[in-house]
């Protein structure tokens, strides 16, 4: 009864060590696509002064300010995508005309010349500001709560490599942890083979 429950608890070790491979390598997988998707992002803004930059219609925004609180934190992670129209109530990020800022705001009326915005905080005190269509980077459609502080600390020098150690040590750990199931399998398998001789 021992030997077959050992067997059982081997084989679904085995299953953890598979899912577990799986797990690290979707996870270093989406770590390499949000670093290439960020350098393309970076690139944009910084050399080609393009804020408006997308990701087959696709792009992302951090670190908002106040104005749309408390539908949208500072500290949320938005995703936006681009579409031809928009409508009342759409929650939009552009480019202020007036400071050339990224901006996240609720279309609340449509004009013959494009959307009146306003941020939803009662805190507002600017003037609803006018937009077309050519300012708009795209509408939110996926809104991360707290994520945008992880990435804010990311962005820092000394949060990305505090970010990449504890990516590190966890990768080592995890190689290690699968190099000792192994050899404690092997070591099972040999002990298997001699009781089969028995």
């Amino acid at each position: 009864m021992t030997f077959i429950f050992f067997c059982v608890i081997i084989n679904i070790m085995r299953v953890l060590k598979f899912i577990l491979n799986i797990l690290l390598w979707v996870f270093i997988v989406g770590l390499f696509a949000i670093l290439i998707v960020n350098i393309y992002f970076m690139y944009n803004v910084r050399v080609l002064n393009n804020q408006k930059a997308t990701v087959f219609g696709f792009s992302y925004q951090v670190g908002m300010n106040y104005s749309m609180e408390p539908t949208l934190s500072q500290n949320d992670f938005i995703i936006t995508y681009k579409q031809d129209n928009y409508k009342v109530n759409d929650i939009v990020t552009f480019i202020a005309k007036e400071n050339n800022n990224v901006t996240t705001h609720r279309i609340i009326k449509i004009t013959d010349n494009g959307y009146i915005t306003r941020g939803d905080s009662k805190y507002v005190t600017s003037d609803d500001e006018e937009i077309t269509n050519n300012d708009i980077i795209g509408k939110v459609v996926v809104v991360v709560p707290l994520l945008g502080a992880v990435l804010r600390i990311m962005l820092n020098p000394v949060g990305a490599i505090i970010i990449i150690a504890i990516i590190v040590v966890a990768v080592l750990f995890v190689t290690q942890l699968m190099k000792n199931f192994k050899k404690d399998n092997e070591e099972v398998d040999i002990d298997n083979k001699e009781r089969n001789k028995e």
